[in-house]
């Protein structure tokens, strides 16, 4: 079932082994390394809306932004299709991102109890 999984689908799986719900915009600071924000500025009006955790796209780079974007996307997209993990729409602040399924979740704990040193670690996801 693992077989040709990326990177970044064995980090989804692992990292939403360890938590209620994996949300895109923990991935892409945590995973990508981008710099979330707090507000956001809208360019039209010269105005601040507090509370929105928002990335630049213009510190990023348009390109690399909307290149991973896609990429997310379509990494989350075929892992619901393994049936890895389930993608959900929150309404609230957060936005989207993923549930750990039951195979997931398994899938997840082999790899943990195989994990030669230098490998993927759940452990490595955990905040502690």
């Amino acid at each position: 079932m693992a077989r040709g999984l990326s990177d970044l689908q064995r980090y989804i799986v692992t990292k939403a082994a360890t938590v209620e719900r994996l949300y895109t915009h923990d991935i892409l600071q945590e995973y990508y390394g981008w710099t979330s924000h707090i507000g956001t500025w809208h360019k039209r009006d010269g105005t601040y809306t507090p509370g929105d955790q928002r990335f630049w796209p213009e510190e990023i780079g348009a390109q690399r932004y909307h290149a991973t974007r896609v990429t997310l996307s379509r990494a989350i997209a075929r892992l619901q299709q393994r049936g890895l993990v389930q993608a959900f729409q929150d309404r609230s602040a957060h936005g989207s991102g993923v549930e750990i399924t039951a195979e997931g979740r398994r899938l997840a704990e082999t790899w943990q109890q195989t994990a030669q040193p230098g490998s993927l670690n759940l452990s490595e996801f955990v905040d502690g």
